[in-house]
């Protein structure tokens, strides 16, 4: 009895450890729903990431070199903008130039020019060095002689160099087992020498053996593919003394010029050693084992960054400065070949940089016709020398020079088109009775002879001189636009022209109710008589009536308006389209701002617009003719006072002021809106500068 009572607890008390707290099934199921949306989202996270990476792949890249005693940085604001208007791209990175320094990707083969240098280990190498360590594994000691054996080791040891740089995890296997049967061969050489054998430390060591225990060390799953207990046991004891501290080591050093961020490092790049992650210390060191090392940074945002390969068997140097070696050989002495001939076209540098480039070309296909290495002379960011990469034939061409450093480039064009403005009033000469702003000015102007024959179909022919300062994919716009009446389609329509309150001139009534901004004078009323009333009127019998002068405002009739304007807009650059926009040839948008004179008002339009280069005739790179269309659309607001607002449709109107001294107006039923639309389409020709 007491052991089935004990039994029960047990299974009570274990039950309760087990699930102590039951979870409700609806509790368990919206736990399950948040867990697959954090998957979901980290899935979609990932995606953008990799879409932002691939965007990122087809920008011109500018590796910038700085000037070896005075250093800006790749990120200076107006580096980039200078460069930009430079290389008339905006789709730009700029990367900082120890990433051109690739002299670990370098084939060690002297023979091959820059452009046949492969970027990466290729997929195919993984299989010839298996092959190669499989034809020697199994082969007894005495099965070949001792000089037999060392014509093997020098051709496995060839045959190692197919996997000259280890950049990807893929590449360790195969390595580790051909290591693993080059020490073999060289164990039965019978002979202990270099470079088979090394002195490592305090002893003489299989060198290859020596190598494939450090991969071991690095990711001990690797010892599991050693068949042969023989090779095992020599691997394993260099693997022990490794691990003992008995084999010296060195530090990696990833400061430059002795400062190190980790957080902003970070940030950029990760640190790969044979292929492997490995993490930094807060002085940007780490400790190594002497031999080969594989050291590979690559960019988290934008591909691929420097590389080098360390070959060491001696501690006399007690850290490596990788960033700092890679600075010293591209922004010193490729900085120095650069600027021996500045001025020359293609300059004429060592095949070691002029490899990287092509290796750096390779590693990023996409934008292999867009790489430019970029160098702020004397630190000074409006001194650029800039040169482009053409991997075609390994050279450099010069591209923008620090006495051509201005980044602004303007255009200047004539053209003209059709308009439509509904806001535009024209008149027939017929209409006025010397009615202008010349006889006006001089008090004599009378009333008009018959209503105002107005035309609103409002088309017209516009001419226009038109500039714009382009920088980068920016633009500032302004001109001037001169317009022509069009045809009304009435008798006197060879007389059309423009009408509009006077708005300037010395004679203004400021003390009238809306009529400021509006010149008038006092006329003869064509109505005014003397007055013979009855003696019950107010007015004595027989007084004369003498003021029979009205105000009348004065009509500015211009045989053209003018339209004075300003815009800001942007270049479109999409790919190869808009390439050449920061030099005024391409797609833009601008967003004008007008004043015009007739009709008084305020027009807002925008222009999408697109210039096509006359490649018929030869320019340079600032000037360069084109051919420019440009279409737009907007609005017309009417300025207070215009004449079209304060003008009925019907023909019983004359403007002018009533008695109380107040302007006339239209009913409301009558009257014209203050917004009108406006478009249109003009062409014209210019040329950049």
């Amino acid at each position: 009895m007491l052991l089935q009572v004990f039994w029960l607890c047990c299974v009570f008390i274990s039950s309760g450890w087990a699930n102590p707290y039951p979870i409700d099934p609806t509790v368990a199921k919206l736990f399950e729903g948040r867990e697959k949306k954090k998957e979901k989202e980290e899935a979609i996270s990932e995606s953008e990431e990799a879409e932002e990476r691939r965007k990122k792949d087809k920008f011109a890249r500018v590796l910038v070199l700085d000037w070896p005693d005075n250093p800006i940085g790749h990120e200076d604001v107006t580096l980039q903008r200078n460069t930009k208007a430079a290389i008339s791209r905006n789709e730009v990175l700029f990367l900082p130039g120890v990433d051109l320094y690739q002299s670990g990707r370098e084939v060690r083969d002297r023979t091959l020019p820059p452009e046949r240098q492969p970027a990466r280990v290729p997929d195919s190498a993984i299989g010839e060095v298996i092959a190669a360590a499989n034809s020697v594994a199994g082969i007894p000691y005495d099965a070949m002689l001792p000089n037999e054996w060392g014509l093997k080791a020098e051709e496995l040891r060839q045959v190692s160099e197919k996997i000259w740089f280890v950049d990807r995890v893929e590449l360790r296997e195969p390595l580790f087992l051909l290591y693993l049967q080059l020490g073999n061969v060289s164990n039965n050489m019978n002979n202990n020498v270099a470079p088979f054998f090394e002195r490592i430390g305090p002893q003489t060591v299989n060198y290859y053996w020596y190598l494939a225990a450090q991969l071991a060390h690095q990711e001990p799953g690797l010892m599991a593919l050693v068949t042969d207990q023989s090779i095992y046991g020599y691997v394993d004891y260099y693997k022990n003394l490794l691990e003992d501290g008995v084999y010296p080591s060195m530090k990696v050093d990833f400061q430059m010029q002795d400062t190190f961020d980790k957080e902003g490092f970070e940030k950029q790049y990760e640190v790969f050693f044979n292929g492997l992650p490995v993490e930094l210390d807060e002085q940007g060191q780490i400790d190594i084992f002497l031999g080969r090392t594989d050291i590979y940074l690559r960019r988290k945002d934008s591909g691929h960054g420097l590389s080098d390969r360390l070959d060491s068997d001696k501690t006399e140097d007690k850290s490596y400065g990788v960033r700092e070696m890679a600075r010293k050989a591209v922004m010193i002495d490729f900085v120095r070949q650069l600027f021996l001939n500045e001025m020359d076209c293609k300059p004429i540098v060592d095949d070691e940089f002029l490899t990287y480039l092509a290796i750096y070309a390779k590693l990023h296909a996409d934008a292999r016709d867009s790489i430019f290495v970029a160098v702020p002379k004397n630190g000074n960011p409006n001194k650029l020398w800039i040169w482009r990469f053409d991997p075609s034939d390994s050279s450099l061409i010069l591209v923008a020079d620090g006495n051509d450093a201005f980044p602004i480039h303007f255009t200047v064009g004539l053209g003209g088109g059709f308009l439509y403005n509904k806001a535009s009033v024209t008149y027939q000469q017929g209409w006025l009775n010397s009615y202008g702003s010349n006889t006006a000015q001089q008090g004599n102007v009378s009333a008009p002879s018959s209503p105002l024959d107005s035309d609103f179909k409002g088309a017209y022919v516009p001419l226009y001189i038109d500039m714009r300062a382009h920088y980068n994919r920016f633009i500032a716009n302004w001109g001037m636009e001169l317009g022509f009446p069009g045809e009304v389609g009435r008798e006197q329509s060879d007389n059309v022209g423009w009408a509009e309150y006077y708005q300037t001139g010395s004679h203004h009534f400021r003390d009238v109710p809306g009529g400021r901004e509006v010149v008038t004078v006092l006329v003869e009323d064509p109505g005014c008589i003397k007055y013979t009333g009855s003696r019950n009127d107010q007015r004595e019998y027989g007084e004369e009536v003498t003021d029979c002068k009205i105000k009348q405002e004065v009509l500015h009739t211009p045989r053209v308006n003018r339209s004075l304007y300003f815009g800001l807009g942007f270049g479109i650059q999409r790919g190869k389209i808009g390439r050449d926009i920061a030099l005024g040839i391409g797609p833009r948008i601008v967003f004008r701002s007008a004043w015009v004179n007739v009709p008084h008002s305020w027009q807002m339009t925008m222009h999408p617009g697109w210039n096509f280069p006359i490649n018929a005739i030869k320019g340079n790179q600032r000037v360069r003719p084109f051919i420019d269309l440009d279409a737009r659309g907007g609005i017309v607001l009417l300025r207070h006072r215009s004449l079209i607002y304060d003008t009925w449709t019907t023909e019983d109107f004359t403007p002018g002021f009533a008695n109380n001294g107040s302007p006339l107006q239209p009913r409301s039923d009558q009257r014209i809106g203050r917004v009108m639309p406006v478009f249109g389409l003009t062409a014209g020709i210019g040329t950049t500068f």
